[in-house]
Parts: C-alpha cells; structure tokens; sequence
C-alpha cells in the first residue's frame, strides 16, 4: 500500500508543478504584452536625476531629493495603468477689461 500512495502522491507533485509551470509561463507572456491604453494621452516620460559621486554629501543626512515625490508617485501609477493619463493644462487667458473713461469737457466752464 505504500508503493501505491507514493506513486499517487508523486503524481499530485507533478501535476502541481506543471500547474506552477503553466501560470508562470502565463504570467511572463501577459508580461511582455503592452498594455492596454487608458485615455487619449501618451504615458510621459520623465527624466531620471543622476548626481555624479563628486556631487554626493559625505553624509547620508545632508542628501537632498531631487525630485517631486509626489510627481514620481503619479508617474507610477501612469505607467502601470491605474490612473489615466492627463496632459497639462494651457494657461487661462486674461480678459482684457474695457475701462470706461469719462470725458470730462462738458464740466470744463471757462
């Protein structure tokens, strides 16, 4: 009875494994495939910030952000397809105002 439950035992291993391989396989094809795009807006990308090791502080208290975090934060979650795309907005034109001036010649008595 031993042989048997270890021949059926090493069966359930296999097709575990199998199964393992088969959604890893899936997981690395779905991986390479674009996604899908979210809005008319293409994803941006940013530049990344590099100091040179001439640049860098002797100590890690006196390095300083380069960057907005909350700009990377927003990035991220473009890229991964969570939040759409939004292209900035054009500046708002000022109206010109239209001053009224009154002409003072009728009150002018000489």
């Amino acid at each position: 009875m031993a042989k048997r439950l270890n021949k059926v035992v090493d069966g359930m291993v296999e097709k575990s494994e199998q199964a393992a391989e088969r959604t890893r396989k899936y997981a690395e094809e779905k991986a390479r495939q674009p996604r899908k795009k979210i809005g008319k807006n293409a994803v941006p990308q940013l530049l990344q910030a590099v100091k040179l090791a001439e640049e860098l502080p002797s100590s890690l208290r006196q390095l300083q952000p380069e960057s907005n975090g909350f700009s990377e934060v927003y990035n991220s979650l473009v890229k991964r397809n969570l939040v759409e795309p939004r292209s900035s907005a054009p500046p708002k034109r000022q109206r010109r105002r239209v001053r009224v001036v009154e002409k003072w010649s009728y009150k002018d008595f000489k």
